[in-house]
């Protein structure tokens, strides 16, 4: 089985090789960047996906002394790299301006940018940018046993090079462009009327619930699909906006709109023996007092969160003549440890390829196989790791892959989540400035600008273009291993393109310790059950969003 591929980065190290390819971009008149430089010598581009994963920090870093030293071989070499080094932040700091730089030294804003330029003009001469090829050529040596090609590509300085966008391409998949599984899996339940269907995160699971909703909602049926999460009740919402006969709601929020319109008595103090116990009651009571309630069809996503009572109350839900109670369901034996009999499953992971679909593999326990679809290792589909140890570096770190993310990547806000283990308001970045008007706010919102924090445990059923994970601290490692390897399963699962992890040294460590593929989760016996409905969770289940 292939292992994922992880890069382990630092904050500094990052700022350095951003601003040095801000100096080459400028010094060579196009958009470059050090990956593209090292693979115009000759390298393959699997070597050169491999120097990324591994050494294009130290890459950077003796490029960056390479030119300070050339610099101050010159007369007032010096203070020229000082301050090219301020001004493209080759420091490891954010860049500073010509006033600021001005300041510092006590010279005109017009003395300090003809500085710059001469210190540019310097390395225009053919013979130092030979100079400096070369030098690029010995890092990528000492850094990789690679076999460079015998006829390098000299680094060409052209007034009219296309500028290359270096901004993923997105694709557009429709919500009921169904794959051949999806498709079977959709046409078996369909004809059964209810049933089960497994699979793991990204499989399109929740694709094909919507699809099942518009068919059974084509016969002119009435059709209840609900989930335990509020956010994914309100993305299934928007989806199935304006299909008729089509009811969309979260459990409780489903419990609680039936008691108020069946005046239902609803207790005060919700507190957690509420929402597990008297939730469901109350709904049993509002369908019991008018049938009119009723649906031809309920439809659950994300049925590992529902519990014993829950289903019976939702079986109450449907009219006397109806069974149509269809189940979606996380297969992961992290997420619910009992042994289904499913109507279908599916094993394709749709969301995350490549690496991103290996890592979520490592936490991923059951005895159907996880799938992954085959892709090139590009840098913009390699996990990143950040190790942090303070709360200062998490804020700064975090700032830096959203900015690289929305100035370097071209990713929108609203692509964009960060995900913490805690509530979002216990997190180290809550109510953290982000520059250029981005912010973050606790819901999902229409506002460009704003990015999304929040829960992992909240998020399960989503998915964003570039996910960033932090909050992996001390705290994280205090929780069991199962645990732990369960957050991760649900977080690292909800990129499709671009995914950053923030922590400290124990859950980097962890991250390679294989804790769910070691626990033998088959060495109990398991009930086999026929429906989800029958379905006993433990008593310490801990349900995560209301």
């Amino acid at each position: 089985m292939a292992k994922f591929q992880i890069a382990l980065k630092s904050y500094l190290v990052e700022q350095k090789r951003v601003g040095l390819e801000k100096m080459l971009s400028a010094l060579l008149r196009r958009q470059i960047t050090v990956a593209k430089l090292i693979l115009e010598l000759g390298l393959s581009k699997q070597d050169v996906e491999t120097l990324e994963l591994k050494s294009i920090g130290r890459i950077s870093e003796g490029m960056i002394e390479y030119i300070e030293q050339s610099l101050s071989a010159i007369e007032g070499g010096s203070r020229r790299f000082s301050i090219i080094e301020r001004y493209y932040g080759l420091d490891g700091f954010l860049p500073a301006r010509l006033s600021g730089i001005s300041t510092k030294y006590g010279i005109s804003r017009e003395r300090v940018r003809q500085l710059k330029d001469r210190a540019l003009s310097h390395w225009r001469n053919p013979r130092q940018m030979e100079y400096l090829t070369q030098a690029l050529r010995l890092l990528c040596y000492r850094n990789a046993s690679y076999n460079f090609s015998p006829t390098p590509v000299t680094l060409q300085n052209s007034q009219s090079s296309q500028v290359i966008n270096f901004a993923p391409t997105s694709k557009t998949y429709s919500p009921v462009e169904l794959t051949n599984a999806q498709q079977a899996a959709l046409d078996k339940v369909y004809l059964m009327k209810g049933g089960i269907i497994t699979g793991c995160a990204g499989s399109g699971k929740t694709v094909v619930a919507v699809e099942l909703a518009r068919k059974l909602s084509s016969e002119n049926k009435k059709v209840l699909i609900t989930c335990f999460n509020r956010p994914l009740a309100d993305h299934l919402h928007e989806v199935l906006h304006g299909v008729p006969g089509v009811t969309v709601a979260s459990f409780h929020a489903l419990c609680l709109r039936f008691a108020k319109a069946t005046r239902v008595s609803v207790p005060g103090g919700w507190n957690t023996r509420s929402f597990l116990d008297k939730f469901p009651e109350m709904l049993k009571l509002a369908t019991a007092r008018d049938e009119r309630l009723r649906f031809d069809a309920v439809i659950v996503d994300e049925a590992q969160e529902f519990h014993e009572n829950w289903w019976h109350a939702l079986k109450s839900c449907l009219k006397p003549s109806s069974s149509e109670l269809y189940s979606f369901l996380d297969d992961n034996k992290l997420l619910c440890n009992l042994n289904f009999k499913p109507a279908a499953h599916l094993s394709t992971s749709m969301r995350c390829k490549g690496n991103l679909g290996l890592l979520a593999k490592e936490f991923y326990v059951s005895k159907n196989e996880l799938e992954i679809i085959d892709t090139p290792v590009r840098h913009n589909l390699m996990p990143e790791y950040f190790q942090c140890q303070t709360e200062e570096e998490v804020k700064a770190t975090a700032s830096f892959v959203i900015a690289n993310w929305v100035h370097e990547k071209n990713i929108k806000a609203s692509d964009i989540v960060v995900l913490t283990p805690r509530l979002p308001k216990f997190s180290k970045i809550y109510q953290t400035r982000l520059k250029n008007g981005l912010r973050f706010v606790t819901r999902k919102s229409r506002v460009d600008n704003h990015i999304w924090l929040s829960r992992i445990s909240s998020f399960k059923g989503l998915e964003r273009k570039a996910v960033l994970i932090l909050d992996l601290d001390d705290k994280f490692a205090m929780l069991g291993e199962l645990d732990r390897a369960q957050i991760m399963y649900m977080a690292v699962s909800r990129a499709t393109e671009h995914l950053c992890i923030i922590g400290n040294s124990e859950a980097w460590n962890f991250l390679h310790s294989d804790v769910a593929r070691r626990t033998n989760f088959y060495d109990t016996p398991e009930t086999l059950v026929s429906t989800v409905g029958d379905t006993t969770y433990p008593a310490s289940y801990q349900h995560s969003d209301r």
